[in-house]
């Protein structure tokens, strides 16, 4: 089986461009007057993405742990040993950077990081804690990966889309009622409960794409359409509301609607055909999304450290371009010399035992 289980769908690489290009924008202050907040758009596809992709795989190792050509201790080997190949060694040597540069407060901080309890940092902080403070996302991933393996290899079979459901209802229930009880805005935004409803409209997808595939259009545009109308119902209910209790908990019901907006987005690419696919698959951006792991973790690091040691570019065109240039001149030297040796080792891994 292998790990990539959208290899119909080479615009789904495309989507990651588009996440990861959004936020660069909001980290690298381009456009401030913005009236969403990118950053939080573009993980949030990340998320929808990301639950897409792992719930597929997920799902066909639930096929093979049926069908008895594995065992649910093999795959669990297998896919915590790949996602550990794909994404820690990178991170890992990302934190040892910042530790010999003693990157101010960093060290002070080392252990959140480096035990993916970035988020409950800025959670507990109910702020920005530095430089390395885009991890929050990172740590969000782990944790779901950690978790959700069980959450659908163990569901029986007949209750997963319920299960997928009441994960999207889930991440909308902790920032609607998480406000009337006084939880601060990271905790709401940022911690994994509150990005449930992402995540689990790309698990809801993946079951529809994989189980219910001839209805695949119309969840999409079923998703696309229900996202329209919470946003809508929820932007008029709160205009001119005021800060009240009741329109920040419906304020809250606006981030599932941009779940499914997203979800509906991701859907789409991953079709086997059409206009939206052939254009996501346009090579630069797709070259983007393969590498946008890297550009993720190290593009507001160039940026901030240049705005730092060099304060004459701020706000300059020049600070841009040479970051941009950093970041992809890094993402390019990790995919050749670092990444891509650790990622061929995934090969020892397989999820079907030989």
């Amino acid at each position: 089986m292998s790990e990539r289980p959208t290899d119909h769908a080479p615009a789904l690489d495309g989507v990651r461009g588009v996440a990861v290009v959004l936020v660069v924008l909001h980290h690298w202050e381009v456009g401030v007057d913005f009236p969403i907040d990118r950053g939080l758009l573009g993980v949030r596809l990340f998320f929808a993405l990301s639950g897409y992709l792992i719930t597929t795989i997920l799902l066909q190792g639930r096929a093979l742990i049926e069908a008895g050509d594995t065992t649910l201790g093999a795959f669990a080997r297998a896919f915590y040993a790949r996602r550990f190949l794909r994404l820690l060694p990178l991170y890992y040597a990302t934190l040892a950077g910042l530790w010999a540069a003693d990157v101010v407060g960093f060290r002070d901080e080392l252990w959140w990081h480096a035990t993916h309890a970035t988020s409950l940092l800025v959670a507990r902080a109910n702020a920005w804690v530095g430089y390395p403070s885009h991890f929050w996302s990172l740590s969000v991933e782990e944790q779901f990966y950690l978790l959700w393996l069980w959450a659908v290899v163990l569901t029986p079979r007949r209750l997963l889309p319920m299960m997928f459901v009441t994960t999207v209802l889930a991440g909308t229930a902790w920032r609607s009622l998480g406000v009337l009880a006084g939880l601060g805005r990271f905790s709401l935004l940022y911690l994994l409960p509150g990005c449930l409803d992402a995540l689990g409209v790309g698990s809801l997808l993946a079951w529809v794409h994989r189980e219910r595939a001839p209805y695949a259009r119309r969840a999409c545009l079923a998703m696309l359409a229900a996202g329209g109308l919470v946003l809508l119902g929820a932007t008029l209910a709160t205009r001119g509301a005021g800060a009240t209790p009741l329109s920040h908990a419906l304020a809250g019901t606006k981030g599932t609607a941009y779940a499914l907006l997203l979800g509906a987005f991701v859907s789409a690419c991953a079709a086997r055909g059409g206009r939206l696919v052939r254009v996501m698959s346009w090579r630069p951006l797709a070259y983007l999304g393969r590498v946008s792991y890297a550009v993720y973790i190290v593009h507001p690091l160039a940026f901030f450290g240049l705005r730092h040691h060099f304060p004459s570019l701020r706000g300059t065109y020049a600070l841009w371009g040479l970051s941009a240039a950093l970041t992809l001149a890094f993402a390019e030297a990790s995919r050749r010399w670092f990444e891509g040796p650790i990622n061929a080792r995934k090969s020892r891994f397989p999820y079907r035992p030989r």
